[in-house]
């Protein structure tokens, strides 16, 4: 259970104020850095709120039966995982955690390497964080960036507002 992870006690966190649960969110976030690496469902079973979805990096809203079958399946293949730049905003808790991964791996055989920023919303209930939202996005290199901008100008499109 992840309530009684080795020295962090999840409960007393989220009572004893944001740095306690702050710190509890980070490690929580390294666990499942190393649980995409290991594919280890178990934890993604207890840490995904029945209620969570994603949106990945292509735009498409998946639920927590489909993260959980393509850790299962092997469909993620994931040989290396960092979470970088992590932010914690709490707030009556619900958490959000921002950060990026940078991971090795393979989706259903293609390689999706890369620099990820990603967003974390987590609500504390029944003594542990649960994560009900996440929203994927590829970091785009700085000069497809420019390049994109400038071709978007170049025919006059205008970001929306």
């Amino acid at each position: 259970m992840l309530d009684s992870a080795p020295g962090i006690n999840y409960t007393a966190q989220a009572m004893n104020g944001t740095s306690e649960a702050e710190a509890a969110l980070r490690a929580l976030e390294a666990r499942l850095d190393a649980a995409r690496v290991g594919a280890d469902v178990a934890l993604f079973e207890q840490v995904l709120a029945s209620e969570f979805r994603t949106t990945n990096p292509a735009g498409a809203v998946t639920g927590r039966q489909q993260a959980l079958d393509d850790a299962r399946s092997g469909a993620l293949r994931v040989k290396s995982s960092q979470s970088v730049d992590i932010s914690v905003e709490l707030t009556d808790g619900v958490a959000i955690v921002r950060g990026k991964a940078i991971m090795k791996a393979a989706y259903t055989g293609h390689d999706i390497s890369g620099t990820y920023a990603y967003t974390h919303v987590y609500v504390h209930r029944d003594g542990r964080w649960q994560v009900v939202a996440a929203h994927t996005s590829r970091r785009m290199p700085d000069w497809a960036f420019l390049v994109l901008t400038r071709f978007l100008n170049l025919f006059g499109v205008k970001r929306a507002q």
